[in-house]
């Protein structure tokens, strides 16, 4: 019997969740996708024993190879960019005088590059794991021996940074820069600026695309974020300059203070690069995913079906489309994008949509589990206590909902949730750890926050009131 671990709730069609399925059985044993109560959601589970059993690989190799982390964070940056040019490069060569045979190879070349790319979802994380006990103890002792272990969390924190810009916040300078130029000729958008929109489009419109079926941002939702910050950009802009310059420069003198060199200085480093690939890592599967919208939107043309249909073909159903016209049954995809189950294990692929038989399932890999409704609890990410109204954010397009005050609940952030969690009295997230995304920021603007509690998105719902206390890392359903 499996020993599964529950890892992530997400969106996936089937287009992107075989190769990432795929790719995990084969590093770890198993891997388990059950359907949640909301359409198109999946819950995914590792197989516990494989992932214990890889770490340790891993982590051995980090030991004994020399420069294993070094390579891999290059092979890491290599592979996303070999993956989103590949993405970019089907969507552009294909028309609708592409041959079936041309477009099957297109899909196997995206589905060779997915496969490739996965395996580095899975070896940051455990070598994360590992580098941030031995630097929190390194730092500890060293503040003890200087008479300071009080300025422990203090400075983990300066020197747990994400150390460089992404994509999100550079998105947002380059907004606000054009929002001041609009500012500065009156309020009206001259044929200059105009243009200045459409390239700011073409640049970040794939920001929210986290799978093949999901939209891109237009013009219009651009001009409306311009509108929203147009009361004072300049403003805003020095505000976000002086806030990534504060972070830089309170590393940098924990850093001088405490003397860093050597091998803890390089592990540091590895550290901070590690915590910038996560959002590297899911930014170019949102490239890749959005620059493979005319390759999709062309097989359902063809198929004479819906893009978010041709989306939940399995790979060989794709094949005997491609090379011989056949297509599944239409009444099967549709129960398919409403739930399916997949479990790969020992090499042994299952797909289901069948709702019974997914129930039989699920009650023999994972049970029944049973909640304490009244009590959620996580790990403490920043310290600190906070009462309001619980929102909860799973994507860009809910934080207009979003409100000064508001508890932010979230399965987890990203860097372009930042408008919501600049509101937020507190963080709460289902997933990630204490250097997490949601960690992170909330300690770089002192916000409370609890990770990992793993049920808060199932619990709580909007208008909640709740109390967050990110001491014990408690959280209570007050109304």
């Amino acid at each position: 019997m499996t020993k599964w671990r529950e890892i992530a709730t997400r969106p996936y069609t089937l287009f992107k969740a075989e190769p990432e399925a795929v790719a995990f059985a084969k590093s770890l044993n198993g891997v388990l996708l059950i359907p949640t109560d909301k359409e198109g959601e999946q819950l995914l589970y590792w197989d516990g024993a494989g992932l214990e059993n890889f770490g340790k690989v891993i982590i051995e190799r980090t030991k004994h190879e020399k420069g294993f982390i070094e390579t891999h964070i290059k092979d890491c940056y290599k592979t996303c960019e070999s993956f989103v040019k590949t993405c970019r490069e089907i969507g552009r060569k294909t028309t609708v005088r592409t041959t079936p045979r041309r477009l099957l190879n297109f899909y196997l070349r995206y589905y060779g590059k997915h496969l490739e790319y996965t395996y580095f979802l899975v070896v940051p994380a455990v070598i994360e794991q590992a580098l941030t006990p031995i630097i929190q103890k390194w730092l500890l002792r060293t503040l003890t021996r200087q008479g300071k272990p009080e300025l422990f969390q203090e400075c983990f924190n300066a020197l747990s940074i994400n150390p460089k810009q992404v994509e999100a916040t550079k998105e947002q300078i380059d907004l606000l820069k054009i929002a001041i130029k609009i500012e500065e000729n009156g309020g009206t958008v001259s044929h200059s600026l105009d243009k200045k929109i459409d390239l700011h489009v073409r640049k970040y419109s794939w920001i929210p695309v986290y799978d093949v079926t999901d939209f891109p941002w237009n013009k219009a939702r651009f001009i409306t974020a311009l509108k929203e910050v147009s009361q004072n950009p300049k403003r805003e802009l020095e505000k976000l300059q002086c806030d990534l310059e504060e972070r830089q420069r309170r590393s940098q003198k924990v850093t001088e203070d405490l003397s860093l060199k050597g091998d803890f200085l390089n592990m540091v480093k590895m550290l901070q690069e590690y915590i910038f690939l996560r959002t590297y890592r899911t930014d170019a599967l949102r490239k890749a995913m959005f620059y493979l919208g005319p390759f999709v939107i062309e097989l359902g043309r063809r198929a004479g079906l819906k893009t978010e249909e041709v989306a939940y073909f399995s790979k060989n159903e794709l094949k005997a489309f491609l090379l011989g016209g056949k297509l599944p049954e239409r009444t099967k995809i549709l129960e398919r994008k409403s739930h399916y189950l997949l479990l790969i294990r020992s090499g042994k692929q299952q797909l289901v949509s069948d709702g019974k038989i997914i129930g039989r399932i699920i009650r023999q890999e994972v049970g029944v589990e049973k909640r304490k409704e009244e009590l959620i609890q996580g790990v403490v990410a920043c310290r600190g206590r906070a009462r309001g109204m619980v929102k909860i954010i799973n994507s860009v397009e809910e934080t207009e909902k979003m409100k000064k005050g508001d508890i932010l609940v979230s399965r987890m952030t990203f860097p372009d949730l930042m408008l919501a969690i600049r509101k937020a009295a507190a963080i709460v997230t289902d997933e990630g750890g204490i250097t997490c995304h949601a960690a992170i920021v909330s300690r770089e603007f002192g916000i409370p926050c609890i990770v990992s509690t793993r049920i808060a998105t199932k619990i709580l719902k909007d208008g909640d009131w709740v109390e967050v206390d990110a001491g014990e890392g408690i959280i209570k359903r007050l109304s």
